[in-house]
């Protein structure tokens, strides 16, 4: 066996063991996107290394006539071990894989054999497999730069394609850009292939070659923000119409300036900021930039998160949207604002540690549905056996459900805030060094937190416990991108009233899957489309799934809506009744008790609620009130009315009737006060604020109530100061 066949049996040995490497792996095994882009690299460097091995300067048509079977089995090979692992190791299909393997990978077997062809002119051997394995390495790297520089973490590459964005976002799909950048990919170095042959015996070749690369690298971030292929940060300021400037934001947004935007939006920013900074013990002043984006959707597009609102601390810049102002506005501030006290030129905690980070933020928020952090964290070590030292240790932080993650760190940082300080806080942000600077180990601390913990006497709560943090489903994690993709297409089904097709695509999801959410709109799309009976049924049968897990509240209230649609009313109350006696949260109980009351007023009248949109229920509910309303079917108007200014008088008429016995009196006043903080009417957020804290009877809203009533009446005395 010659030196050369020997060089190619060794070449396509690694080749193949790579890809059994490669689908031994969750998400890499399936022809999509994971397993296009990484592939892309291999494709890149091996057809480039076989280039710098095997061409000739006798020409490029040569080259490819003696070599193309082994340059297309350079393609080919992954393509068909894909295809094969798709099959017989996932239940995916691969349609949409195929196109990510066109559109990521094949192009770079024309990009690795003109960089192959180019470093071959100039370097030999050693040398030059040396020179392409830099130069792969600063094309896989170079986006760190985009990301250092430019909002959001969405970008284009030449080698791996793009990269959509955070981990969170499960739906990725080729869009319009991505074939853009490709198509000029392709352009580019078709035409670096044509004029080869005039650069061979050009004097001065290789400097003009290094100058062009390096002006082309300088240039790239810019050129691509041109062609709207990176969001720079001026391309994303010009996006939106308006921008509120306070002595420490710069506040962007869009769409119909109301009040709360030009008021309150810059006022709740500087409230936060000066509460965050004074809680942490930090002096020095920033400007941070607040975007927010009409939309998760509209989010994703410029900065590539759709399911995540994010904060770039080095950038002291936030993204969050409209809907989330009141979950997450506090939270990612700490981020930014953690730029002060942050390590390196990332400003990030030591070691790049996810649970200083994430959890730092989540203690300065102490907000966990409506709850302190410490109430959540109580009832997580009571259900899981976490350990404090682990949970701090390198990346275990993503090993836990994510909100188990950031709560009980949260809640041992907020701990040790409140026993030790907040100097002692912002040193273990930067070093990390527990041992040093509390004198006890990790794990000590962690002993005296749990006993800490067991001493605030939070009772546990069951049910609270199993909603937020237990018993999990039978959930199967199949196919996540062509589940996104195929949930997204139902979803449009369903609004375009196309419910035979709905039904259908979730179904399908949820058989592979078991995921709640799926037989949730499968059950949905079978109702709407008049097949009550048959969606009962089924439902029905999905019970062994259901109680015992998290979504068996879900399945006392969707089989309490069921047999009201088939007008079984006494199946229906025992349904509400036991999701009322066994409710996690206020959302499940104000609901059942507002179809109980609506159905005992008038037994008819549920069918045409449950089919109702938000007004017409809103108009059913005011109109079935008695002498007195009940303060649960108030608190579900006002989520009904969902901030819109033209309810603002049917809500003060039906506060005037309220039933002042019920155990819900003091929230529901708190929703009324929000309400109007919301519509911008904060005269009236403070009357009803200091109500809610005036009438409250139940000690688990007592926390709530207080920050809000906090929050507003500091906000309105600097409109009064204004």
């Amino acid at each position: 066996m010659n030196k050369n066949n020997s060089y190619k049996i060794f070449f396509f040995g690694i080749s193949i063991i790579l890809q059994f490497i490669i689908v031994s792996f969750p998400l890499t095994n399936t022809l999509h996107f994971e397993f296009s882009a990484i592939n892309s690299i291999i494709i890149f460097f091996f057809s480039a290394l076989y280039t710098i091995k095997y061409f000739r300067k006798t020409g490029i048509i040569d080259f490819l006539k003696n070599n193309y079977p082994v340059l297309l089995l350079i393609i080919f090979l992954p393509f068909v071990i894909g295809v094969f692992s798709t099959i017989f190791l996932s239940e995916c299909p691969f349609g949409e894989g195929v196109f990510f393997y066109l559109v990521i990978s094949v192009p770079n077997l024309l990009f690795g054999i003109t960089f192959g062809m180019y470093i071959s002119l100039f370097y030999k051997s050693y040398k030059a497999t040396l020179i392409l394995l830099v130069i792969t390495l600063l094309l896989l790297i170079s986006p760190l730069i985009e990301i250092y520089f430019n909002p959001g973490f969405k970008f284009y590459n030449l080698i791996f394609g793009y990269f959509p964005g955070t981990i969170y976002d499960e739906n990725i799909s080729i869009d319009s850009r991505l074939l853009l950048f490709r198509f000029l990919n392709v352009v580019l170095f078709s035409s670096a292939l044509f004029i080869y042959k005039y650069i061979l015996n050009y004097r001065n070749a290789k400097i003009y070659l290094i100058t062009f690369c390096i002006v082309i690298f300088t240039l790239n971030i810019p050129i691509k923000g041109l062609l709207g292929l990176s969001i720079t940060k001026s391309v994303l300021n010009n996006h939106f119409s308006l921008v509120k400037q306070t002595e420490h934001f710069n506040i962007y947004y869009e769409g119909n300036e109301n009040e709360f935007d030009s008021l309150y939006l810059p006022l709740l920013h500087e409230y936060y900021y000066s509460e965050i900074k004074q809680e942490l013990g930090i002096e020095e002043k920033i400007k941070i930039d607040s975007y927010i984006f009409e939309n998760d959707i509209e989010k994703g597009e410029f900065i590539g998160s759709i399911n995540a609102d994010i904060a770039k601390p080095w950038q002291k810049q936030i993204y969050i949207t409209k809907q989330s102002i009141d979950r997450t506005l506090k939270h990612e501030l700490v981020h930014a604002i953690s730029y002060s006290i942050g390590n390196s030129f990332l400003k990030l905690p030591y070691q790049l540690n996810p649970a200083l980070l994430e959890g730092l933020a989540t203690a300065i928020e102490n907000d966990f549905a409506g709850v302190p952090i410490h109430y959540a964290a109580y009832h997580i070590i009571k259900s899981y056996p976490i350990k404090i030292e682990d949970l701090f240790s390198g990346f275990s932080f993503f090993g836990n459900y994510s909100s188990i993650s950031y709560v009980v760190s949260g809640s041992f940082l907020k701990y040790i805030l409140e026993k030790y300080g907040n100097e002692k806080l912002l040193m273990l942000y930067k070093s990390g060094a527990f041992k040093e600077i509390y004198k006890k180990k990790i794990s000590q601390l962690g002993e005296e937190y749990i006993e800490y913990l067991d001493n605030l006497g939070y009772g546990y709560d069951k049910n609270y416990s199993l909603l937020y943090f237990g018993g999990q489903t039978i959930f199967k994690k199949i196919c996540p991108r062509f589940a996104a993709k195929e949930f997204e297409r139902g979803i449009k089904f369903f609004q375009s009233k196309d419910f035979d097709s709905a039904s259908d695509i979730f179904r399908k999801l949820y058989d592979r899957t078991n995921n709640y959410s799926y037989l949730n709109y499968y059950i949905n799309s079978l109702v709407y489309n008049k097949r009550i009976e048959e969606a009962h049924k089924f439902f029905l049968s999905q019970e062994r799934y259901l109680l015992g897990s998290r979504y068996q509240f879900n399945y006392w209230l969707k089989n309490a809506e069921l047999y009201g649609l088939e007008g079984k009313l006494d199946s229906t109350f025992i349904n509400l009744n036991k999701l009322i006696e066994n409710s996690p949260s206020i959302n499940y109980s104000t609901y059942a008790s507002t179809v109980l009351y609506l159905l005992k007023s008038d037994p008819d009248s549920f069918k045409k609620f449950y089919f109702s949109k938000s007004d017409e229920k809103i108009k059913l509910l005011i109109s079935n009130q008695n002498t007195e309303i009940r303060a649960d079917v108030v608190i579900e108007i006002i989520d009904l009315a969902d901030n819109r200014k033209e309810y603002s008088d049917e809500i003060e008429n039906i506060i005037k009737i309220i039933d002042f016995k019920n155990n819900y009196l003091g929230y529901s006043f708190l929703k009324v006060s929000k309400y109007f903080f919301n519509i911008g009417e904060i005269n009236k957020a403070e009357f009803y604020s200091t109500e809610s804290l005036r009438l409250n009877k139940n000690s688990f809203f007592n926390y709530e109530i207080e920050e809000n009533n906090k929050m507003v009446l500091a906000i309105n005395e600097k409109m009064k100061l204004n």
